[in-house]
């Protein structure tokens, strides 16, 4: 790689981070994701233990510590640098994060294969979104997909580079960084690290290195990951108990009202899979079997043994789960994130179609000036991905390439509409005009854009799922207790759960009469 192609693969990864940057520096609370939007009130919450006193999930603070306090603590920092404004905290770490996805991914890539164009344009279609099963993401785009998975996902090749570049302690340092990384996202981790593991020993057998010594090795990987992950495992393990619930059939009715079966069936989600980028990599997974010039196939074979480990261990974990619970009488509730996981099959994938196109044009002796002319071509449709006519075509039409380049490098402004700006002037009114220790009844986004209480959302319920399994399951009962009552009858409810206000763009609550009206969206006062 000369010094110029090493410019240029800094600048250009600078350009589009900081491109995305100025897209966001506007940016509303809707913008955010609402993982985002419930991350960002425990951040607040950290900041002002005296807020949130009557929320859902957030009036004992101890209910969440278990979820992804090295982001949390990452985001918190940040916040120092933007005057405690979190929308542009979680700005900051997304042009760091658009940064080091670039440069990590590009060099994953080109250590791999010594193709710079392919590298880089590989790269690029990475940072496309795509949709696997379980409500899962990869990708980094927009403000909305900077989360703890992303952050993740950035940093993922950071342990293969470690051990290929590394001439001493290649192996313990390459794991202390895997099990380091999982701090940010443990579901993501825990299939990276079983994906590393797998490539390891798929590397070792395929090519006749396996031996004994393979358990020394495995045992130093483990030892190191589990330094690494140290942080996490202590919160989570003096935060989350694994005790079988008071109510065990109640908590079932509640998990199966919050989560969609899909997450705890594996046949069902195996058959969520019917997906148009699953098939687009999958395709050239298989192409990538003909043009795979190593003795015996042994490249491709070692990638399918890391997509079977994936998929396997990720949907198995499901029937495991259920049968330690059987067994031990215990309440483990982990497995309907951990079947998430298999989304880095697509990774593998992804790897596999890169190795395809390398070989195809290596065989047809395509020159570099071709490649680099197929690359800007590339980056030149992105531009205009999300317009007509190309927005119809499939594949260039899809999230995986309308949403890579930020709008203002198609010299483009972002369109939001009236309603959302309206909604958005809403919180700003409620976070001036309401008490601190208001309680509301409406949006999630009322905690992190007003900085208020919110009870019986089923976005918060979420996050007490396995912080508090015991409240989890009163926020079912008060949730179908509230749908059977009479309008009269629910405003007697919620003013037994503390509700002073509620937000609401339905009609529902025509008979009050609501003291500010924005748009469409309505607040009432109880």
């Amino acid at each position: 790689m000369s010094i110029n192609q090493k410019i240029f693969l800094v600048l250009f990864n600078l350009i589009l981070a900081l491109g995305f940057y100025i897209d966001n520096k506007d940016a509303l609370y809707t913008d955010l994701s609402s993982d985002s939007a419930n991350i960002i009130p425990v951040c607040k919450k950290k900041d002002n233990p005296h807020l949130y006193k009557n929320d859902l999930y957030l009036d004992n603070i101890k209910d969440v510590e278990y979820y992804t306090p090295s982001y949390v603590e990452s985001l918190r920092f940040l916040s120092k640098f933007s005057d405690g404004d979190y929308i542009q905290a979680q700005n900051i770490l997304g042009f760091l994060n658009h940064l080091i996805h670039g440069l990590l991914w590009f060099y994953f890539f080109y250590t791999i294969r010594n193709d710079y164009w392919m590298a880089l344009l590989m790269m690029l279609l990475t940072k496309g979104v795509i949709w696997p099963p379980g409500a899962e993401l990869i990708g980094i785009t927009e403000l909305w997909t900077i989360m703890p998975r992303t952050v993740y996902a950035a940093l993922l090749p950071l342990p293969y580079l470690l051990y290929v570049y590394l001439k001493r302690f290649k192996l313990p340092i390459a794991a202390l960084v895997l099990g380091l990384i999982l701090n940010f996202h443990p579901l993501s981790g825990i299939g990276g690290i079983i994906g590393y593991i797998a490539l390891y020993v798929s590397y070792l057998y395929f090519n006749d290195k396996l031996t004994v010594s393979v358990f020394r090795d495995l045992g130093i990987v483990l030892f190191f990951c589990l330094v690494g992950m140290f942080p996490y495992l202590l919160t989570y393990l003096t935060s989350v108990k694994a005790e079988l619930v008071s109510r065990p059939e109640l908590y079932q009715l509640a998990f199966d009202k919050r989560i969609n079966g899909t997450f705890s069936n594996p046949i069902a989600f195996i058959k969520d899979w019917h997906r148009g980028a699953f098939y687009f990599y999958f395709g050239g997974f298989l192409l990538f079997y003909f043009y795979d010039t190593s003795g015996g196939k042994k490249v491709f074979k070692m990638l399918l043994a890391v997509a079977l480990c994936i998929f396997l261990s990720a949907n198995l974990s499901v029937y495991i789960e259920q049968l330690v619970n059987k067994i031990f009488n215990l309440s483990i509730r982990m497995s309907f994130q951990l079947i998430r996981f298999q989304k880095f099959i697509l990774v593998v994938f992804q790897i596999a179609t890169f190795l395809f196109v390398v070989a195809f044009l290596s065989k047809y002796k395509i020159r570099d000036r071709y490649k680099m002319v197929l690359f800007v071509t590339f980056y030149v449709l992105l531009l205009f991905a999300d317009l007509k006519p190309l927005s119809s075509l499939p594949l260039l039409g899809d999230d995986i390439c309308t949403t890579t380049v930020p709008y203002t490098l198609k010299f483009r402004e972002q369109e939001v509409s009236k309603r959302e700006k309206d909604f958005n002037l809403m919180l700003d009114y409620i976070k001036t005009n309401t008490p601190t220790d208001a309680v509301f009844y409406g949006s999630y986004y009322i905690r992190a854009g007003a900085e208020r209480s919110v009870v019986l959302d089923n976005k918060g319920a979420s996050m007490i799922i396995e912080g508090n399994p015991e409240k989890f399951s009163q926020w079912y009962l008060d949730s179908m207790t509230f749908k059977s009552l009479t309008n009269k009858d629910k405003i007697d409810f919620l003013r037994m759960k503390k509700v002073t206000y509620i937000l609401s763009k339905k009609d529902d609550w025509n008979f009050l009469i609501p003291v500010k009206v924005i748009g469409d969206t309505k607040l009432y006062k109880l």
